[in-house]
């Protein structure tokens, strides 16, 4: 089911998903920093499908259409009452149950050779698979009840628990989805980690006055593309610049996280490894901190307390050292 056009969206979580979609059409050549992309997306996918969001329509700022997220509800665990199921499969059918050794005599040696003819009482008897995935299939359609053939009624042999959703989510593009994403990117639309770039400050068209001023404009030389107003493009930042700019903007960050002696590490994990500060590892890096930093509301302390934390979940053990 696709989610109405209009339904407001967590502006957060519209851009955690537009960021996946660009990491998907660019994953061939930035697979691991798409994978960087997912884990940090997760965070914000799982806290939203607890609110009861189970889509995030992928849309260009222009209303073009990239595809859907559907994100998956947590794990269902039942807890069953294997007395009370076995109760009801012996009334139901006998021929349910087969003789097996209990699973704690195979941890002994003599047992396993003598079993047989000198153990009889560790012999115990169970429902054989193939009747229990029927019977399990029974209680989860009807809430953890299966029918007792004996008496005609559904008697409870499980319990659920609802798992909190952990943010695992399918992405299903659109038809032509990477060519429109990069078109979108070079005409300067959006940026490759899901921004939409601050608009050019009005310039006044040429011949006419400046308010501000009072004087003349100049008019634009051919050149020039940072021309404002409907239908001009907007002057484009070189790749350098581009690369500069998030460099600089990596080392502010990083500055204001203060990773301490896991920082490399962190960095290794986000943008691959081993890290040699490329343009590619830090825009990789300073996306995901971005993600991490929006998601904290621009609390500092919130969002190296969730990085770090992420970081131990997907290391453990691994004291600075990535795996």
């Amino acid at each position: 089911m696709t989610a109405p056009a209009d339904t407001p969206v967590d502006p957060a979580l519209a851009r955690a998903a537009l960021e996946v979609a660009i990491r998907a059409a660019r994953k061939d050549e930035a697979y691991k920093a798409y994978q960087a992309v997912r884990a940090a997306a997760e965070a914000l996918f799982a806290q939203a499908r607890n609110r009861g969001v189970p889509q995030v329509e992928l849309r260009l700022p222009d209303g073009t259409k990239l595809g859907l997220i559907s994100i998956r509800k947590g794990a269902d665990i039942w807890d069953v009452d294997e007395d009370t199921l076995a109760a009801v499969a012996a009334g139901n059918d006998p021929a349910d149950f087969e003789d097996v050794i209990d699973p704690k005599a195979l941890r002994d040696r003599e047992v396993i050779d003598l079993v047989a003819a000198r153990f009889p009482e560790l012999v115990t008897a169970r429902i054989v698979p193939v009747a229990r995935a029927r019977y399990q299939r029974e209680w989860e359609e009807n809430g953890g009840k299966i029918t007792d053939q004996s008496v005609g009624e559904r008697v409870r042999v499980a319990e659920v628990e609802h798992m909190p959703a952990t943010g695992e989510f399918a992405y299903r593009p659109a038809s032509k989805a990477g060519t429109l994403i990069e078109e979108a990117i070079d005409a300067g639309l959006i940026n490759e980690w899901g921004e939409v770039p601050e608009p050019a400050p009005d310039v006044p068209r040429p011949g006419t006055s400046s308010v501000a001023t009072g004087e003349a404009a100049v008019p634009h030389a051919p050149g020039n593309l940072a021309q404002a107003g409907p239908g001009h493009p907007r002057k484009r930042k070189s790749q350098a610049e581009r690369d500069e700019a998030a460099a600089a903007k990596l080392t502010l960050l990083l500055e204001s996280l203060n990773l301490g002696e896991l920082e490399g590490a962190v960095l290794e994990w986000l943008g691959g490894r081993p890290w040699t500060g490329s343009a590619s590892q830090a825009r990789t890096a300073t996306g995901v901190l971005a993600d991490f930093i929006e998601t904290a509301g621009d609390d500092y302390g919130k969002a190296r307390a969730a990085i770090l934390g992420r970081y131990d979940e997907l290391h453990p053990g691994k004291e600075g050292e990535p795996s």
